[in-house]
């Protein structure tokens, strides 16, 4: 042992100091690596949260039009942000609010804890809510988000995915505002849906449009009723002659318009065409300045611009027609009817301006000033309505017959409201100018498949129930339940959610007042069928009770037990059954979905699809659909009870007929009265723009559509109009089920399984 220890070398002190310098340096490294790793981490982290929250805000700004944040109070504990340079003087010139995390689905964060303490109202008021500093902010311009706490890295401090060398270049281009649908290729630049909201078509613009691009004001447009001519307004005798004139309209919004009719019968149905076009996209813009030139000839909406004048109001037509024309846009002549628009917008939302009174200092002299160079002659951000020049508008009139073209506004040495009609020969006269607008057309967009069935919350509150494997539109006018919820299958078949509040009266009296389907009698449903007046509706008498009334569910004997026609489709108890499943699942889910247009064919497939190449309306002459039986055959078809889709499929029921009428009719709807600006002479299913309420196509014209419902002992009941009828919605024709009628077609139903 001695011997082993005696051999052995010895560690020297020196040996022993260099050894643990080593370790220290060692240490201190690994130390330091490890600190800035975690740092890092950190970092990469709030950077992973805000790439996740950029694209939920992506996905619920484009389903509903606003930002996910609580806009009553404005977050303004920025400094951190200012100080580091990342809030861009570009970008971001709106106010900061903080990101409502709860409104997105699936949002799973490293940091943003405080947000719980606003949820949970622990911190309710500005100051509390701006004590908080672990939260994501929002600017709801640009839509760039932000953690206001910041992750500290190498003595600097970082706040989103990107440094101060690119604030300017994180910018949003945005597809709506205050729910308002920005047209591609123009750029928000300030203002609100209430005080006039501008776009240009040069990002970066603002509202002195100093990058020189041409601007539009937003003329909000809730409710059809509105959208009506002013006849009170000076000279009154020219406002109660008005009519809209012909041939202003761009390509796809002209209406098909009947040979022989006269030139005011032909206006009308111009009226009707601009009128559906307008409240489809909820309102239209208008010009924000006096028609203008550039060059030679280019119209222009811009400030400073030399206003157009020497043009004829034939001519006005043809270039405001030629400003612009896409698929999301198009341009006209400004309206009659729009230049009213423009004045209850103005009137609703400007008190210190009165439109049917001369303002002082709105006129420029003796000759017309650049366009928008007057501050006097400016409303809710719209320039020149009174001074420069009187301004041709697509509208007649026939008090004067020599003088049937209106113009609207004053001049620049004649003092006129901004109201003003009055008329002209239509000439080309250097005092004369004219004013333009933009119709937008809705963006055709979806949201994801839904892998589930699940619930849809609009943006008013109100919900539906979404099928597994279908999308919701995300169109402005089409997410939500009040304009008509439009969701589509796989295969591009669209539907419209119609909500029933309760499916299941006590009693016929009972459903009268809550505008039920179905009472139950035994262990079955029997159908409440309604009579529609302009007071309301009621439940037809005995529909639940009397063999010869109008009743559903009912084997008609004489057909049904046919062979030649019923061919074992149904029996009545299996009649009965199903429509007790569908009562059952409509008062569990409180709605059902109706086909967006009337029944097609994709050859020999069943489709609710608008009509186009290679898809036809399904008739019952057709050798597919023939008969009722035959429709009634292709509509169980499209999902059968036995499939595993997540929907049963149907001829529509008449208490589902019924049930859509009484929705449309509690939200102002009128489903009473005919519409002949509706129908035409084309059966082609959802061709005709105009034959359309809330988002359903074909109601007025097209067929008439077959129902479930029967009436007496052989009839099946069909609903609604048909090409060159002049029928209401709600009305009813009765006719026997074994009838070859190519008049007739049906309307698809849904039923959540």
């Amino acid at each position: 042992m001695k011997r082993i220890l005696k051999n052995q070398n010895g560690v020297t002190l020196t040996s022993l100091v260099i050894a643990v310098a080593v370790i220290l340096i060692l240490t201190g490294t690994v130390i330091v690596n490890v600190t800035g790793n975690l740092k890092m981490e950190k970092l990469r982290n709030m950077q992973a949260d805000i790439e996740n929250l950029r694209d939920k805000v992506s996905t619920y700004y484009a389903q509903y039009g606003k930002i996910p944040a609580d806009t009553s109070i404005e977050y303004t504990n920025i400094n951190g942000l200012q100080s580091a340079g990342v809030i861009s003087e570009v970008a971001d010139t709106g106010k900061f609010y903080v990101l409502d995390l709860s409104a997105m689905e699936n949002v799973t964060l490293n940091y943003g804890k405080d947000y719980e303490k606003i949820r949970n109202r622990e911190a309710t008021t500005e100051e509390q809510i701006n004590s908080l500093t672990d939260l994501y902010i929002i600017n709801e311009t640009s839509h760039n988000i932000f953690y206001v706490d910041g992750i500290e890295l190498d003595g600097d401090r970082y706040y989103t995915d990107y440094t101060a060398d690119d604030a300017d270049k994180a910018y949003v281009g945005l597809r709506y505002v205050d729910n308002v649908e920005i047209p591609d290729g123009f750029y928000y630049v300030g203002g609100t849906k209430d005080t006039g909201l501008v776009i240009s078509s040069e990002q970066g613009d603002d509202l002195d449009n100093s990058k020189g691009g041409n601007q539009f004001v937003w003329i909000p447009v809730e409710d059809a009723s509105d959208y009506v001519r002013n006849t009170t307004y000076a000279d009154t005798n020219v406002s109660k002659a008005a009519y809209t004139d012909t041939g202003y309209l761009p390509e796809n919004l002209q209406p098909q318009i009947p040979e022989g009719v006269t030139d005011q019968e032909a206006g009308e149905y111009n009226e009707e065409a601009e009128r559906q076009a307008v409240i489809k996209a909820g309102g239209f813009f208008v010009s924000r300045f006096e028609a203008g030139k550039e060059g030679t000839d280019t119209l222009v909406s811009k400030k400073g611009a030399t206003v157009y004048t020497g043009i004829s109001q034939e001519d006005s037509k043809t270039k405001a027609k030629n400003f612009i024309n896409n698929d999301n846009v198009k341009s006209a002549l400004c309206s009659g009817i729009q230049w009213d628009m423009v004045m209850a917008f103005i009137t609703a939302n400007d008190k210190s301006y009165n439109v049917t009174e001369a303002t002082e200092n709105s006129h420029n002299g003796s000759e017309p000033a650049k366009s928008g160079a007057n501050p006097e002659d400016k409303a809710c951000n719209i320039y020149d309505l009174e001074g420069n020049c009187y301004e041709y508008v697509a509208e007649k009139n026939s008090y004067r017959t020599s003088q049937q073209f209106v113009m609207f506004g004053g001049n620049y040495n004649v003092a006129h409201p901004a109201s003003y009609r009055s008329c002209t020969d239509g000439g080309a006269y250097t005092d004369h100018s004219f004013r333009f607008v933009l119709y937008v057309i809705p963006r055709d967009n979806w949201s994801p498949t839904y892998d589930e069935t699940a619930t849809y919350t609009d943006k008013n509150g109100d919900t539906a129930t979404i099928p597994q494997g279908f999308s919701v539109s995300r169109k402005v006018n089409e997410n939500t339940i009040n304009d008509g919820l439009v969701v589509k299958d796989e295969n591009n078949n669209e539907f419209v959610w119609i909500p029933v509040e309760t499916a299941v009266a006590s009693s016929e009296e009972n459903g009268t007042s809550n505008k039920a389907m179905a009472i139950k009698n035994g262990e079955n449903y029997r159908g409440l069928l309604y009579d529609f007046t302009n007071s309301g509706s009621t439940v037809k008498e005995g529909c639940t009770t009397t063999p010869n009334s109008n009743r559903e569910p009912e084997f008609i004997t004489g057909y049904d037990n046919n062979t030649g026609y019923n061919n074992g489709l149904f029996t009545e108890a299996s009649l009965q059954q199903e429509y007790n499943k569908m009562i059952e699942s409509v008062n569990k889910y409180h709605g059902f979905y109706v086909g967006r247009y009337e029944l097609g064919l994709d050859g020999t497939k069943p489709v609710s699809q608008k009509a186009k190449s290679g898809i036809v309306t399904a008739d019952a002459s057709n050798s597919n659909t023939q008969r009722w039986y035959g429709l009634y055959s292709k509509c169980k078809e499209f999902a059968p009870e036995e499939s595993e889709e997540s929907v049963v499929s149907s001829m529509i029921w008449g208490s589902q007929y019924d049930a859509m009428m009484n929705w449309m009719k509690e939200i102002n709807e009128d489903v009473i009265s005919p519409n002949i600006y509706k129908v035409n002479e084309n059966t082609e299913t959802g061709t005709n723009e105009n034959d359309i309420i809330k988002n359903i196509f074909d109601l007025y014209g097209g067929h008439r559509e077959w129902t479930l419902e029967a009436n007496n002992t052989v009839n099946r009941v069909s609903r609604g109009g048909k090409s060159g009828s002049r029928d209401a919605i709600s009305s009813r024709n009765d006719f026997t089920p074994e009838t070859i009628n190519n008049g007739g077609s049906s309307r698809l139903t849904l039923y959540i399984k």
